[in-house]
């Protein structure tokens, strides 16, 4: 039977009903339920009702579902396997195709055309929030028809496309060296900070592995081998790295 789950957001709590599905990747579909206990708890009756009666998901059938809700059960599952900063960056890229669509936001209108035209409006970004605004429509398609499968994207929601935005490419602009600190100005940021020893040796940390702020801020004792003089993290997409600290970085951080 499907529960509640309350997530913590930027923004406030957000709550989905949750339920096993087999067939579907990790075998749990995460709906979105609305910002409070009692919209989290009608949902919930909703769903077990179309359960019990073994009938498609509220709203589902016959592709009535709005093209914001299907975008926030997508974000729902990003969630739960996603780290908070990919998950905003998705959902200000699907807000933005969003406003792009403007009032009509039917799924059979998303065509490989619509979203070439959707390309052309993304060419005055940098690369890669052009990337990030295709890749997030990108993903929410594959999504789609894992959630849902082809069968019913043709005939429920008209798509003939099943995912519009595959294959569709970026002219990548000639490479620019990346701007970056030079020592002297490193030293001269750790010595205004050297009073205060949690900052010097945060600083210190991003300095000497190249970790990214988010990396540094939840990274936990048991991730750090004072020996081997590594630290493990989990960075972009949920994945695994591991980082070599110089050797001064880790005696400062101490020992908990």
């Amino acid at each position: 039977m499907p529960w509640i789950r309350r997530k913590q957001r930027e923004g406030g709590e957000y709550f989905y009903v949750v339920l096993k599905q087999e067939g579907i990747r990790r075998g749990e579909r995460w709906l979105y339920a609305g910002r409070t206990e009692q919209e989290a708890q009608e949902r919930l009756k909703e769903v077990e009702l179309s359960l019990l009666r073994n009938e498609s998901l509220p709203g589902v059938q016959r592709g009535q579902k709005a093209l914001y809700a299907l975008m926030d059960d997508y974000l729902a599952d990003c969630d739960r396997t996603l780290n908070p900063g990919t998950v905003h960056g998705y959902r200000k890229a699907l807000t933005r195709f969003r406003d792009y669509l403007g009032r009509d936001q039917a799924l059979k209108r998303i065509t490989r055309k619509a979203m070439q035209d959707y390309r052309a409006t993304l060419v005055d970004l940098a690369f890669d929030s052009q990337r990030l605004a295709l890749g997030a429509v990108r993903a929410f398609f594959n999504w789609l028809l894992d959630a849902y499968g082809p069968e019913s994207l043709r005939e429920d929601f008209g798509l003939s496309d099943l995912n519009p935005a595959a294959r569709l490419r970026l002219k990548r602009p000639p490479s620019q060296p990346k701007p970056h600190l030079s020592p002297e100005e490193i030293r001269k940021l750790l010595a205004l900070v050297k009073k205060d020893p949690r900052d010097h040796a945060l600083l210190l940390l991003l300095f000497s592995t190249g970790l990214r702020p988010f990396e540094a801020l939840a990274l936990e004792w048991k991730a750090i081998d004072f020996e081997a003089m590594n630290l493990s993290v989990v960075g972009k997409g949920g994945k695994w790295a591991t980082h070599h600290a110089a050797v001064a970085t880790l005696p400062t951080v101490g020992r908990p």
